[in-house]
């Protein structure tokens, strides 16, 4: 089956079948080798860096909490003494 969409390397994956793969179709499309038979075939683009940028976002943003945090206890002892 060739789909008339541009071959990306990384980042798209059959879900419905994972043993399937995408190979690249006159260098520039998007293809599968379907077997004889009626198949539902699903296709998701789920990028790794997508999953990255999230993580960093995560960790970025609990440790602008805990400078924050921090910087509060420290500012409340200097204004007690």
């Amino acid at each position: 089956m060739i789909l008339s969409e541009i071959f990306y390397p990384k980042g798209w994956q059959i879900t419905s079948h994972p043993e399937w793969e995408i190979y690249p179709v006159n260098t520039i499309l998007r293809g599968l080798y379907v077997p004889e038979g009626q198949y539902k075939v699903i296709m998701e683009f789920i990028p790794q860096d997508i999953y990255y940028g999230s993580m960093l976002t995560w960790i970025s943003s609990g440790f602008i909490i805990s400078l924050l945090i921090i910087g509060t206890i420290i500012n409340r002892k200097s204004d007690e003494s």
